[in-house]
């Protein structure tokens, strides 16, 4: 999913208000999945996360 996000979404979105939608549904898929990872996988999962948001803004 957020390899499609990341290439085929992201990559040719046309405005600022698409851009920050697709970002904001990479951080939240991340968030999601850093709820069912281990330890090392959730700490990578709240960082792109974290990254995704903070791109977004």
């Amino acid at each position: 999913f957020l390899a499609l996000v990341d290439t085929h979404l992201m990559s040719t979105s046309s405005t600022g208000e698409s851009l920050v939608l697709y970002l904001k549904m990479t951080a939240d898929y991340n968030r999601y999945l850093a709820d069912l990872k281990t330890c090392q996988q959730r700490q990578e999962a709240e960082q792109a996360t974290l990254m995704a948001f903070q791109i977004a803004q």
